[in-house]
Protein backbone atom coordinates (compact mmCIF):
# COMPACT_ATOMS: atom_id res chain seq x y z
CA UNK A 1 0.00 0.00 0.00
CA UNK A 2 2.88 2.34 0.34
CA UNK A 3 4.19 1.80 -2.59
CA UNK A 4 0.67 2.76 -4.37
CA UNK A 5 0.45 6.25 -2.43
CA UNK A 6 3.73 7.36 -3.03
CA UNK A 7 3.59 6.02 -6.48
CA UNK A 8 0.23 8.19 -7.02
CA UNK A 9 1.64 10.77 -5.16
CA UNK A 10 4.66 11.21 -7.32
CA UNK A 11 3.21 10.80 -10.56
CA UNK A 12 0.68 13.27 -10.03
CA UNK A 13 0.72 14.50 -6.79
CA UNK A 14 -3.01 14.66 -7.28
CA UNK A 15 -6.02 16.81 -4.93
CA UNK A 16 -7.36 12.91 -4.08
CA UNK A 17 -7.75 15.21 -0.58
CA UNK A 18 -8.99 17.83 -1.83
CA UNK A 19 -12.41 16.92 -3.00
CA UNK A 20 -14.05 19.07 0.15
CA UNK A 21 -12.49 22.18 -1.04
CA UNK A 22 -15.65 22.82 -2.65
CA UNK A 23 -17.58 22.57 1.00
CA UNK A 24 -15.03 25.20 1.79
CA UNK A 25 -15.84 27.99 -1.23
CA UNK A 26 -19.04 28.01 -0.59
CA UNK A 27 -21.07 31.85 -0.24
CA UNK A 28 -19.99 33.69 2.33
CA UNK A 29 -23.26 34.20 4.19
CA UNK A 30 -22.35 31.98 7.13
CA UNK A 31 -24.36 28.78 7.71
CA UNK A 32 -23.24 28.37 11.25
CA UNK A 33 -25.52 25.41 13.03
CA UNK A 34 -24.16 26.56 16.05
CA UNK A 35 -26.98 28.95 18.13
CA UNK A 36 -24.42 31.29 19.34
CA UNK A 37 -21.96 31.34 16.04
CA UNK A 38 -19.29 29.54 17.65
CA UNK A 39 4.03 11.78 20.55
CA UNK A 40 5.95 11.15 18.40
CA UNK A 41 7.47 13.78 21.64
CA UNK A 42 5.86 17.24 22.11
CA UNK A 43 1.73 16.36 22.52
CA UNK A 44 0.46 19.36 24.49
CA UNK A 45 -2.05 17.59 26.84
CA UNK A 46 -5.09 20.37 26.16
CA UNK A 47 -6.91 21.47 29.63
CA UNK A 48 -9.23 19.09 30.39
CA UNK A 49 -12.17 21.64 31.31
CA UNK A 50 -11.29 22.50 27.35
CA UNK A 51 -11.71 19.65 25.48
CA UNK A 52 -10.82 15.94 26.06
CA UNK A 53 -9.14 13.37 23.98
CA UNK A 54 -11.33 12.17 21.86
CA UNK A 55 -13.99 14.36 22.11
CA UNK A 56 -15.25 12.33 25.46
CA UNK A 57 -18.73 13.51 26.35
CA UNK A 58 -18.29 15.31 29.79
CA UNK A 59 -21.30 15.15 31.50
CA UNK A 60 -22.62 18.57 32.98
CA UNK A 61 -23.19 19.58 36.72
CA UNK A 62 -24.91 17.74 38.75
CA UNK A 63 -22.76 14.90 37.86
CA UNK A 64 -24.42 11.48 36.80
CA UNK A 65 -23.46 8.68 38.59
CA UNK A 66 -21.84 6.14 36.24
CA UNK A 67 -22.18 1.81 36.81
CA UNK A 68 -18.36 0.24 36.14
CA UNK A 69 -20.03 -1.22 32.96
CA UNK A 70 -20.80 2.09 31.61
CA UNK A 71 -17.55 2.88 32.44
CA UNK A 72 -15.94 0.13 30.59
CA UNK A 73 -18.91 0.34 27.72
CA UNK A 74 -17.32 4.07 27.24
CA UNK A 75 -13.86 3.43 27.26
CA UNK A 76 -14.17 0.76 24.54
CA UNK A 77 -15.99 3.19 22.59
CA UNK A 78 -12.60 5.54 22.56
CA UNK A 79 -10.61 3.15 22.26
CA UNK A 80 -12.19 1.47 18.97
CA UNK A 81 -12.89 5.48 17.79
CA UNK A 82 -8.73 5.46 17.91
CA UNK A 83 -8.38 2.57 16.51
CA UNK A 84 -10.65 3.27 13.64
CA UNK A 85 -8.65 6.85 13.58
CA UNK A 86 -5.31 5.19 13.68
CA UNK A 87 -6.42 3.09 10.27
CA UNK A 88 -8.26 6.10 8.46
CA UNK A 89 -5.35 8.28 8.81
CA UNK A 90 -2.27 6.09 8.14
CA UNK A 91 -2.06 3.87 4.74
CA UNK A 92 0.37 2.02 6.52
CA UNK A 93 -1.66 0.65 9.29
CA UNK A 94 -0.90 -2.94 9.98
CA UNK A 95 -1.44 -5.34 12.65
CA UNK A 96 2.15 -6.77 13.98
CA UNK A 97 2.75 -10.30 15.99
CA UNK A 98 3.82 -9.29 19.23
CA UNK A 99 6.65 -11.22 21.14
CA UNK A 100 7.32 -11.02 24.75
CA UNK A 101 10.29 -9.23 25.75
CA UNK A 102 13.79 -10.31 26.84
CA UNK A 103 13.32 -12.33 30.27
CA UNK A 104 9.47 -11.66 31.09
CA UNK A 105 7.31 -13.66 32.94
CA UNK A 106 5.23 -14.02 29.94
CA UNK A 107 7.85 -15.30 27.65
CA UNK A 108 8.98 -17.45 30.09
CA UNK A 109 4.99 -18.94 30.10
CA UNK A 110 4.81 -19.04 26.50
CA UNK A 111 8.04 -21.26 26.26
CA UNK A 112 6.30 -23.80 29.26
CA UNK A 113 3.21 -23.64 27.32
CA UNK A 114 4.88 -24.78 24.05
CA UNK A 115 6.81 -27.22 25.22
CA UNK A 116 4.29 -29.11 26.72
CA UNK A 117 2.25 -28.76 23.53
CA UNK A 118 5.06 -30.30 21.23
CA UNK A 119 5.95 -32.78 24.18
CA UNK A 120 2.25 -34.12 24.03
CA UNK A 121 2.39 -33.79 19.87
CA UNK A 122 5.65 -36.35 20.20
CA UNK A 123 4.12 -38.42 22.32
CA UNK A 124 1.01 -38.89 19.84
CA UNK A 125 3.32 -39.28 17.20
CA UNK A 126 5.31 -42.25 19.28
CA UNK A 127 2.09 -44.37 19.76
CA UNK A 128 1.61 -47.36 17.64
CA UNK A 129 -0.06 -46.44 15.20
CA UNK A 130 0.78 -42.90 15.47
CA UNK A 131 -2.13 -40.48 16.49
CA UNK A 132 -2.08 -37.58 13.43
CA UNK A 133 -4.49 -35.44 14.54
CA UNK A 134 -2.87 -32.87 15.29
CA UNK A 135 -1.14 -32.71 12.17
CA UNK A 136 -4.25 -33.31 10.13
CA UNK A 137 -5.38 -30.00 11.80
CA UNK A 138 -2.33 -28.33 11.24
CA UNK A 139 -1.82 -29.00 7.27
CA UNK A 140 -5.21 -28.02 6.42
CA UNK A 141 -5.08 -24.93 8.33
CA UNK A 142 -1.99 -24.19 6.48
CA UNK A 143 -3.91 -25.16 3.11
CA UNK A 144 -7.08 -22.66 3.48
CA UNK A 145 -5.16 -19.64 4.85
CA UNK A 146 -2.18 -19.43 2.84
CA UNK A 147 -1.55 -16.61 1.21
CA UNK A 148 0.69 -16.95 -2.38
CA UNK A 149 2.97 -14.17 -0.58
CA UNK A 150 4.55 -17.15 1.63
CA UNK A 151 5.32 -19.71 -1.49
CA UNK A 152 8.73 -19.06 -0.46
CA UNK A 153 8.18 -20.13 3.38
CA UNK A 154 5.91 -23.23 2.27
CA UNK A 155 8.35 -24.66 -0.23
CA UNK A 156 11.14 -24.22 2.45
CA UNK A 157 9.03 -26.74 4.46
CA UNK A 158 9.66 -29.82 2.23
CA UNK A 159 13.19 -29.32 3.04
CA UNK A 160 12.86 -30.09 6.58
CA UNK A 161 12.82 -34.20 7.19
CA UNK A 162 12.14 -34.07 11.24
CA UNK A 163 8.51 -34.61 11.81
CA UNK A 164 8.77 -32.02 15.05
CA UNK A 165 10.38 -29.29 13.73
CA UNK A 166 8.48 -29.45 10.57
CA UNK A 167 5.34 -28.89 12.15
CA UNK A 168 6.57 -26.55 15.13
CA UNK A 169 7.91 -24.05 11.69
CA UNK A 170 4.21 -24.44 10.10
CA UNK A 171 2.53 -23.83 13.50
CA UNK A 172 4.74 -20.92 13.54
CA UNK A 173 3.33 -20.25 9.98
CA UNK A 174 -0.30 -20.27 10.76
CA UNK A 175 0.75 -17.35 13.35
CA UNK A 176 2.20 -15.26 10.03
CA UNK A 177 -0.94 -16.22 8.19
CA UNK A 178 -3.35 -14.79 10.34
CA UNK A 179 -1.79 -11.45 10.25
CA UNK A 180 -1.40 -11.98 6.85
CA UNK A 181 -5.57 -12.29 6.33
CA UNK A 182 -6.30 -9.84 9.12
CA UNK A 183 -4.24 -7.26 7.42
CA UNK A 184 -5.82 -8.09 4.45
CA UNK A 185 -9.05 -7.11 5.68
CA UNK A 186 -8.56 -3.93 6.83
CA UNK A 187 -6.76 -2.59 3.84
CA UNK A 188 -9.95 -3.95 1.96
CA UNK A 189 -12.53 -2.47 4.33
CA UNK A 190 -10.32 1.08 4.87
CA UNK A 191 -12.40 2.85 2.47
CA UNK A 192 -15.37 1.84 5.02
CA UNK A 193 -13.62 2.62 8.22
CA UNK A 194 -12.72 5.78 6.68
CA UNK A 195 -16.03 6.75 6.22
CA UNK A 196 -17.34 5.49 9.90
CA UNK A 197 -14.43 7.09 11.32
CA UNK A 198 -15.47 10.95 10.09
CA UNK A 199 -19.17 10.30 10.86
CA UNK A 200 -18.27 8.73 14.35
CA UNK A 201 -15.62 11.89 14.96
CA UNK A 202 -18.57 14.36 13.52
CA UNK A 203 -21.26 13.04 16.00
CA UNK A 204 -18.43 12.96 19.20
CA UNK A 205 -17.75 16.40 18.43
CA UNK A 206 -21.21 17.80 17.88
CA UNK A 207 -21.65 16.20 21.43
CA UNK A 208 -18.51 17.51 22.84
CA UNK A 209 -19.84 21.13 21.56
CA UNK A 210 -23.35 20.71 22.76
CA UNK A 211 -21.96 19.83 26.44
CA UNK A 212 -19.81 22.86 26.16
CA UNK A 213 -22.15 25.39 25.04
CA UNK A 214 -23.99 24.19 28.42
CA UNK A 215 -21.00 25.07 30.64
CA UNK A 216 -20.63 28.33 28.76
CA UNK A 217 -17.49 27.57 27.08
CA UNK A 218 -16.83 27.59 23.14
CA UNK A 219 -15.46 24.41 22.09
CA UNK A 220 -14.08 26.07 19.45
CA UNK A 221 -11.73 29.14 20.74
CA UNK A 222 -8.84 27.31 19.78
CA UNK A 223 -9.72 26.64 15.99
CA UNK A 224 -11.36 30.42 15.73
CA UNK A 225 -7.74 31.67 16.59
CA UNK A 226 -6.08 28.98 14.65
CA UNK A 227 -7.89 29.91 11.55
CA UNK A 228 -7.69 33.61 12.43
CA UNK A 229 -4.04 33.75 12.49
CA UNK A 230 -4.61 32.28 8.95
CA UNK A 231 -6.90 35.26 7.89
CA UNK A 232 -4.95 38.09 8.97
CA UNK A 233 -1.27 36.17 7.55
CA UNK A 234 -3.29 36.38 4.38
CA UNK A 235 -4.53 39.69 4.43
CA UNK A 236 -0.61 40.91 5.41
CA UNK A 237 0.34 39.25 2.41
CA UNK A 238 -2.67 40.72 -0.15
CA UNK A 239 -1.14 44.26 1.32
CA UNK A 240 2.52 43.42 0.67
CA UNK A 241 1.76 42.56 -2.69
CA UNK A 242 -0.37 45.49 -3.36
CA UNK A 243 -3.40 43.43 -3.93
CA UNK A 244 -6.50 45.90 -4.45
CA UNK A 245 -9.27 43.03 -3.79
CA UNK A 246 -9.60 40.48 -0.73
CA UNK A 247 -10.17 37.98 -3.96
CA UNK A 248 -7.25 35.51 -2.21
CA UNK A 249 -9.13 35.53 0.83
CA UNK A 250 -11.57 32.60 -0.16
CA UNK A 251 -12.45 30.18 2.81
CA UNK A 252 -10.10 27.40 0.96
CA UNK A 253 -7.03 29.55 1.35
CA UNK A 254 -7.78 30.53 4.78
CA UNK A 255 -7.67 26.72 5.51
CA UNK A 256 -4.71 25.54 3.17
CA UNK A 257 -2.56 28.52 5.14
CA UNK A 258 -3.80 26.81 7.94
CA UNK A 259 -2.73 23.53 7.80
CA UNK A 260 0.69 24.76 6.37
CA UNK A 261 0.95 26.75 9.55
CA UNK A 262 1.36 23.38 11.42
CA UNK A 263 4.38 22.61 10.11
CA UNK A 264 5.94 24.67 12.27
CA UNK A 265 4.31 24.89 15.14
CA UNK A 266 4.75 26.48 18.46
CA UNK A 267 4.38 23.74 20.93
CA UNK A 268 4.19 25.66 23.53
CA UNK A 269 0.57 26.71 21.99
CA UNK A 270 -2.79 24.30 22.34
CA UNK A 271 -3.59 22.62 19.20
CA UNK A 272 -6.78 23.78 17.72
CA UNK A 273 -10.00 21.57 19.04
CA UNK A 274 -10.30 20.12 15.26
CA UNK A 275 -7.25 19.04 15.65
CA UNK A 276 -5.59 17.42 18.65
CA UNK A 277 -6.26 13.89 18.46
CA UNK A 278 -3.67 14.07 15.55
CA UNK A 279 -1.09 16.81 17.06
CA UNK A 280 1.10 14.02 17.21
CA UNK A 281 0.92 13.03 13.65
CA UNK A 282 1.51 16.62 12.56
CA UNK A 283 4.39 17.39 15.17
CA UNK A 284 5.75 14.56 13.46
CA UNK A 285 5.38 15.55 9.48
CA UNK A 286 6.78 18.92 10.60
CA UNK A 287 10.09 17.82 12.52
CA UNK A 288 10.58 15.85 8.95
CA UNK A 289 9.89 19.16 6.93
CA UNK A 290 12.57 20.95 9.05
CA UNK A 291 14.92 17.80 9.11
CA UNK A 292 15.00 17.97 5.18
CA UNK A 293 14.95 21.75 4.58
CA UNK A 294 18.11 22.20 7.02
CA UNK A 295 19.46 18.77 4.52
CA UNK A 296 19.28 21.15 1.56
CA UNK A 297 20.50 23.77 3.17
CA UNK A 298 23.51 22.23 4.01
CA UNK A 299 24.08 20.72 0.53
CA UNK A 300 23.41 24.09 -0.83
CA UNK A 301 25.61 25.74 1.28
CA UNK A 302 28.30 23.27 0.40
CA UNK A 303 27.90 22.99 -3.03
CA UNK A 304 27.96 27.01 -3.20
CA UNK A 305 31.08 27.62 -0.85
CA UNK A 306 33.36 24.72 -2.91
CA UNK A 307 31.82 25.54 -5.72
CA UNK A 308 33.31 24.25 -9.35
CA UNK A 309 35.05 21.12 -8.76
CA UNK A 310 32.21 19.49 -7.25
CA UNK A 311 29.57 21.12 -9.07
CA UNK A 312 28.65 18.08 -11.23
CA UNK A 313 28.98 14.87 -8.96
CA UNK A 314 25.97 13.83 -7.98
CA UNK A 315 26.87 10.73 -5.89
CA UNK A 316 29.13 12.55 -3.64
CA UNK A 317 25.60 14.48 -2.94
CA UNK A 318 23.87 11.08 -2.76
CA UNK A 319 26.75 10.41 -0.13
CA UNK A 320 26.29 13.81 1.53
CA UNK A 321 22.98 13.29 2.37
CA UNK A 322 22.94 9.70 3.39
CA UNK A 323 25.38 10.64 5.79
CA UNK A 324 24.40 13.74 7.11
CA UNK A 325 20.73 12.32 7.69
CA UNK A 326 23.42 9.14 9.82
CA UNK A 327 24.80 11.93 12.07
CA UNK A 328 21.31 13.95 12.29
CA UNK A 329 19.03 11.33 12.79
CA UNK A 330 17.06 11.97 16.09
CA UNK A 331 18.49 15.26 16.83
CA UNK A 332 16.14 17.67 18.35
CA UNK A 333 16.46 21.83 17.54
CA UNK A 334 18.27 22.15 21.11
CA UNK A 335 20.87 20.14 20.21
CA UNK A 336 21.87 20.79 16.56
CA UNK A 337 24.21 23.21 17.73
CA UNK A 338 26.68 20.42 19.27
CA UNK A 339 25.95 18.32 16.16
CA UNK A 340 26.73 20.75 13.43
CA UNK A 341 30.43 20.59 14.08
CA UNK A 342 29.90 16.66 13.55
CA UNK A 343 28.35 17.75 10.23
CA UNK A 344 30.87 20.20 9.16
CA UNK A 345 33.47 17.82 10.01
CA UNK A 346 31.99 15.00 7.64
CA UNK A 347 31.24 17.05 4.58
CA UNK A 348 35.07 18.19 4.69
CA UNK A 349 35.94 15.50 4.42
CA UNK A 350 33.79 14.33 1.87
CA UNK A 351 34.81 16.83 -0.45
CA UNK A 352 38.48 16.36 0.55
CA UNK A 353 38.37 12.64 -0.73
CA UNK A 354 36.05 13.60 -3.71
CA UNK A 355 38.46 16.56 -5.35
CA UNK A 356 41.30 14.14 -4.55
CA UNK A 357 39.41 11.38 -6.67
CA UNK A 358 38.75 13.44 -9.54
CA UNK A 359 42.39 15.28 -9.89
CA UNK A 360 41.91 18.84 -7.84
CA UNK A 361 44.22 20.04 -5.60
CA UNK A 362 43.57 19.92 -1.94
CA UNK A 363 41.92 22.85 -0.34
CA UNK A 364 44.04 24.94 1.74
CA UNK A 365 43.02 24.87 5.77
CA UNK A 366 41.42 28.37 5.81
CA UNK A 367 38.52 27.33 2.37
CA UNK A 368 37.57 24.14 5.01
CA UNK A 369 37.27 26.68 8.39
CA UNK A 370 35.03 28.81 6.16
CA UNK A 371 32.57 25.90 4.92
CA UNK A 372 33.04 24.30 8.66
CA UNK A 373 31.92 28.27 9.73
CA UNK A 374 28.82 28.43 6.68
CA UNK A 375 27.36 24.67 8.03
CA UNK A 376 27.24 25.18 11.77
CA UNK A 377 25.52 28.64 11.44
CA UNK A 378 22.78 26.62 10.10
CA UNK A 379 21.76 25.52 13.33
CA UNK A 380 19.27 28.25 13.80
CA UNK A 381 15.88 28.72 11.68
CA UNK A 382 16.12 32.44 11.29
CA UNK A 383 19.61 31.66 8.93
CA UNK A 384 18.76 33.37 5.58
CA UNK A 385 19.45 30.03 3.80
CA UNK A 386 17.28 28.38 6.11
CA UNK A 387 14.41 30.35 5.74
CA UNK A 388 14.77 30.86 1.94
CA UNK A 389 14.48 26.64 1.59
CA UNK A 390 11.81 26.42 4.34
CA UNK A 391 9.68 29.12 2.13
CA UNK A 392 10.53 27.01 -1.37
CA UNK A 393 9.08 23.80 0.86
CA UNK A 394 6.02 25.41 2.46
CA UNK A 395 5.11 27.13 -0.90
CA UNK A 396 5.55 23.64 -2.50
CA UNK A 397 2.87 21.73 -0.02
CA UNK A 398 0.53 24.85 0.06
CA UNK A 399 0.46 24.63 -3.65
CA UNK A 400 0.03 21.09 -3.38
CA UNK A 401 -3.03 20.77 -1.09
CA UNK A 402 -4.50 24.10 -2.98
CA UNK A 403 -4.77 22.72 -6.28
CA UNK A 404 -5.77 19.57 -8.37
CA UNK A 405 -3.01 18.25 -10.60
CA UNK A 406 -3.04 16.37 -13.30
CA UNK A 407 1.00 16.20 -14.17
CA UNK A 408 3.81 15.88 -12.05
CA UNK A 409 5.33 18.83 -10.31
CA UNK A 410 8.15 19.67 -10.10
CA UNK A 411 10.00 19.45 -6.35
CA UNK A 412 11.69 22.84 -5.26
CA UNK A 413 15.34 23.65 -6.56
CA UNK A 414 17.52 22.73 -3.91
CA UNK A 415 15.42 19.58 -2.73
CA UNK A 416 15.84 17.34 -5.86
CA UNK A 417 18.63 14.62 -4.04
CA UNK A 418 15.63 14.07 -1.02
CA UNK A 419 12.63 13.85 -3.79
CA UNK A 420 11.78 10.52 -2.39
CA UNK A 421 11.43 11.39 1.27
CA UNK A 422 9.78 14.23 0.05
CA UNK A 423 6.88 12.70 -1.59
CA UNK A 424 6.65 10.10 1.20
CA UNK A 425 6.11 13.31 3.96
CA UNK A 426 3.84 15.05 1.88
CA UNK A 427 1.31 11.96 0.84
CA UNK A 428 1.48 11.49 4.63
CA UNK A 429 0.31 15.28 5.49
CA UNK A 430 -2.34 14.80 2.45
CA UNK A 431 -3.56 11.83 4.37
CA UNK A 432 -3.79 13.41 7.81
CA UNK A 433 -5.56 17.09 5.80
CA UNK A 434 -7.81 14.89 4.08
CA UNK A 435 -9.17 13.15 6.84
CA UNK A 436 -9.74 16.30 9.09
CA UNK A 437 -11.06 18.22 6.34
CA UNK A 438 -13.52 16.08 5.49
CA UNK A 439 -14.44 15.79 9.32
CA UNK A 440 -14.52 19.43 10.28
CA UNK A 441 -14.99 21.03 6.84
CA UNK A 442 -18.22 22.57 7.87
CA UNK A 443 -16.81 24.34 11.10
CA UNK A 444 -13.85 25.55 9.32
CA UNK A 445 -16.15 27.22 6.51
CA UNK A 446 -18.38 29.36 9.06
CA UNK A 447 -15.77 30.20 11.00
CA UNK A 448 -14.10 31.72 7.77
CA UNK A 449 -16.83 32.96 6.87
CA UNK A 450 -17.82 35.29 9.74
CA UNK A 451 -14.03 36.01 9.54
CA UNK A 452 -14.49 36.83 5.94
CA UNK A 453 -17.55 38.93 6.93
CA UNK A 454 -16.29 41.12 9.42
CA UNK A 455 -13.58 42.00 6.80
CA UNK A 456 -15.90 43.40 4.26
CA UNK A 457 -17.59 45.24 6.88
CA UNK A 458 -14.97 46.87 8.01
CA UNK A 459 -14.10 47.69 4.14
CA UNK A 460 -17.62 48.90 3.82
CA UNK A 461 -17.80 52.84 3.04
CA UNK A 462 -19.26 55.02 6.65
CA UNK A 463 -22.37 57.09 6.36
Amino acid sequence: MEGQDDDKLNNSIDGEFTSDQDELNKSTASTSSEPDAEKKRRTQTPSPHRYPPAFVNVPASPPKFMSLDEIMAAAAGVKNMSLAHEIAVDANFKLEKLEPSGNSFEKKVKEVVHKAFWDAFQEKLNEDPPELGHAVVLIQEVKDLCSPARDDNIAKLKEIKDIIPLFQEIFAMLDLMKMDMANFTIQQIRPYLQQQSMEYEKTKFEEFLKTQRESGIDGLELTKIWLKKSFDALKDQAAEEGATSPAMLTPAAIVNEAYVSLLSWDENQLFPETLVMDQGRFTDVGDKIHSLTLLASILLVTYSTVGAPIAGLQKLKEKLKSEIMVILDGTEQKDLPSMMSNVAEQVNKNVNEYMSEHGFHPREETQQTALSGQITSLSTREHPVYKVMYKRIRDFILHIISQRHSAPLKVPPGFSVVETELGKICGQFLRLISHNRATFSSYYTDIANELMQIQMEDLSPRG
